[in-house]
C-alpha cells in the first residue's frame, strides 16, 4: 500500500528535478555524495520501475530512481519468505513431505537472492532471538543497566572503528559485529524493569506508525532539494536554518503521506481478509 505510492512520487520528483535542474551534478552523480554516485536517469524505466514493485532490487534490477534505501527493503521482503520455511523445516508437528517442500523453497531461495543477501538473514535472525532468549531473573536492574552501557559503548567504538571500513574488514565482518552487539543492547533495554512513561510511549507510537513511510519517500524530496540549492556550505549556526528547514518539510511530507496509505494498511488488510473469506 506504501510502495507503490511511493515509487510514483520517486518518479514525480526525479522527473522533475531532472527538468528543471539539468544539468544536476546531483542528478547526474557528481556531486560527491557517498549515496548517489550513479547517473539517476539511467535508473528511470518500467523494468526498473516493476522490478522495485516486486522487491527485486539489487537481485535483478538496480533501487528505482534517487529512492536507493530501496535496496534493503528487498532484503526485508525475502527475509520475511525465508523464515516461514525455516519455521516448519524445524518444526516437528509438520509432515516430512511438507518439511522437505519447504526445505527446497528455502535453497531456491537462498540462491536466487545471491550470498550476499542471504548472509544478512543471520542479522536479521537476531531480532527473532530476541523474543526466545530466556529472561535474567538473577541479575538484578542495576547489573542489566550496566551490561546495557557496556553494550552501548561497545558500538559507539565499534562504529568509530569502522569510518575507514578497508582497514576493519579483511577476515571480519563488522556489519555482523555491530548487530550483536546492538542485539545484546536491546535485549538489556527488554529485560529492564523500569516503566517507561506515557509520553514516551505516545511518542515512540507516533513515529514509528510512519517510519516506513519515511524510509520509502524522504530520499528524492531531499535529492531534489539538492539539486535546488546546488551547493555547500560552511558550518555556521546561519547556515543551519536551511537544512534543518528542508528536514522539518521532509519528516511533515512524509507523515502526510503515511496518513493516506500507511495508517489504513491494517483497515484495507482486513477489507481484502473479508473479501476473500481469510
Amino acid at each position: 500500500l506504501v510502495l507503490l505510492p511511493a515509487l510514483l512520487l520517486c518518479w514525480l520528483w526525479d522527473s522533475a528535478g531532472i527538468h528543471l535542474f539539468s544539468p544536476s551534478p546531483t542528478y547526474l552523480g557528481t556531486s560527491g555524495s557517498a549515496v548517489l554516485t550513479y547517473n539517476i536517469s539511467s535508473w528511470i524505466s518500467f523494468h526498473i520501475f516493476f522490478g522495485n514493485l516486486a522487491f527485486l532490487q539489487t537481485i535483478l534490477v538496480p533501487p528505482f530512481g534517487s529512492d536507493n534505501p530501496l535496496w534493503s527493503l528487498a532484503n526485508e521482503f525475502w527475509y520475511y519468505a525465508l523464515f516461514p520455511c525455516l519455521v516448519i523445516l524445524l518444526t516437528p508437528r509438520f509432515s516430512w513431505p511438507r518439511r522437505v517442500i519447504y526445505a527446497l523453497c528455502m535453497i531456491a531461495i537462498s540462491f536466487f537472492i545471491g550470498k550476499w543477501m542471504l548472509s544478512g538473514f543471520l542479522i536479521w535472525l537476531l531480532g527473532v532471538a530476541l523474543i526466545f532468549l530466556p529472561k535474567p531473573n538473577r541479575l538484578k536492574d542495576k547489573h542489566i543497566s550496566w551490561l546495557g552501557f557496556v553494550a552501548f559503548s561497545l558500538i559507539v567504538v565499534q562504529l568509530a572503528l569502522t569510518f575507514d571500513r578497508s582497514k576493519t574488514e579483511h577476515g571480519i565482518n563488522t556489519d555482523d559485529v555491530l548487530a550483536i552487539l546492538v542485539a545484546f543492547f536491546l535485549y538489556t533495554l527488554l529485560h529492564h524493569s523500569r516503566p517507561v512513561g506515557r509520553l514516551y510511549k505516545t511518542f515512540a507510537a507516533k513515529i514509528a506508525g510512519f517510519s516506513y513511510t519515511l524510509y520509502l519517500t524522504h530520499l528524492p524530496l531531499l535529492v531534489f532539494f539538492s539539486a535546488w540549492t546546488n551547493r555547500r556550505r560552511q558550518p555556521s549556526a546561519a547556515g543551519f536554518l536551511v537544512p534543518i528547514g528542508i528536514l522539518c518539510l521532509t519528516v511533515a511530507y512524509s507523515y502526510g503521506i503515511a496518513m493516506i496509505f500507511e495508517h489504513n494498511t491494517d483497515r484495507i488488510r482486513k477489507r481484502l481478509e473479508t473479501a476473500f473469506g481469510a
